[in-house]
């Protein structure tokens, strides 16, 4: 499947601390369509299933025009917190038809699983996704922040299309040994948050400006002592995108373009002017001086990624 080089990430759609219209949401998307964005990612998470619910009426009529990503595996509480994963291969089965029948599709185009279950064994689960691409439901199959170890494994089950995982300046922890095991088995690195959650597009200057509504408060990287760290690295950061006449969004989105053509970031928003900010970053070229400035200012960034709870399930 041909996927453009710039995917959206539709999560915020459905999951925000502020209220998205169904009008705002489909304006975005048929303007990043515009753009000649054809790559859409969600999750069966996402609001609940709402955003797969969204993504099924935009494209009733228009299907086979675009690639349409979506996830299983979190099982989630009354009160909707992630409480577990499931990797079940009743559950996959399950999860996969109530994904078609929210998508309004008869095919998904790739089928990730959110996190690996260790109480399944990864056979089970694998073989049961691997079924779902021999009856046509799902194209290809996808995993999200494996170990390097669990994807050789994965891959000698059936062959995995995609790797999904947080990738960023300020999070560079697959490129020691999840990238190159990728590239050996020619698997598509796909990053989200590849704006670090918003922090890398300028969205945060100060801890006291964070909503107490706004879940990156309980992120260690934006607890205060952290953040004002990780600020100053900003700063500099801020400088070099001056240089080059371009938003620091920009120049990370540019960053990544620069690492290959097999990774495909999916940054989200729900802002058509954000959009066409970061489909202009395809048009930029960040020179080896600035990408060697980049490196020596994001060596040491302040803080995980995610809190203790969200840790566990990564590099699984």
């Amino acid at each position: 499947m041909k996927i453009s080089a710039l995917g959206l990430g539709c999560m915020g759609m459905s999951e925000s601390d502020r209220d998205i219209s169904f009008k705002q949401s489909v304006e975005v998307i048929n303007k990043a369509i515009s753009f000649g964005i054809n790559f859409f990612d969600s999750s069966d998470s996402y609001g609940m299933g709402a955003n797969e619910e969204l993504l099924g009426k935009v494209f009733k009529n228009r299907r086979p025009d675009f690639v349409i990503a979506t996830k299983f595996g979190f099982v989630y509480g009354p009160k909707g917190n992630i409480c577990g994963i499931n990797g079940n291969p009743e559950y996959v089965k399950k999860a996969c038809e109530q994904s078609l029948k929210r998508l309004n599709t008869d095919y998904i185009d790739i089928y990730y699983m959110h996190r690996i279950d260790r109480s399944i064994p990864l056979e089970e689960t694998v073989g049961a996704m691997s079924r779902l691409v021999e009856e046509g439901k799902i194209k290809a199959i996808g995993f999200c922040e494996i170990s390097k170890e669990s994807l050789k494994k994965v891959n000698s089950i059936f062959p995995v299309s995609a790797l999904q995982s947080e990738y960023s300046i300020w999070s560079r922890d697959i490129e020691e040994d999840i990238i190159p095991e990728c590239r050996k088995n020619k698997i598509s690195v796909i990053p989200y948050s590849p704006l670090g959650k918003g922090f890398l597009a300028g969205a945060i200057n100060s801890w006291d400006n964070i909503s107490n509504k706004d879940k990156r408060k309980n992120l260690p990287r934006f607890k205060r002592d952290n953040l004002s760290k990780n600020l100053s690295k900003l700063k500099l950061l801020k400088e070099a995108s001056l240089d080059l006449n371009c938003s620091v969004a920009q120049l990370s989105l540019a960053w990544l373009n620069s690492r290959g053509d097999d990774i495909i970031p999916i940054p989200g928003t729900v802002s058509t002017q954000h959009l066409e900010e970061n489909v202009k970053s395809l048009e930029l070229k960040v020179d080896n001086e600035t990408l060697g400035l980049i490196d020596e200012i994001y060596f040491d960034i302040s803080g995980d990624r995610l809190d203790p709870f969200g840790m566990k399930f990564i590099n699984m």
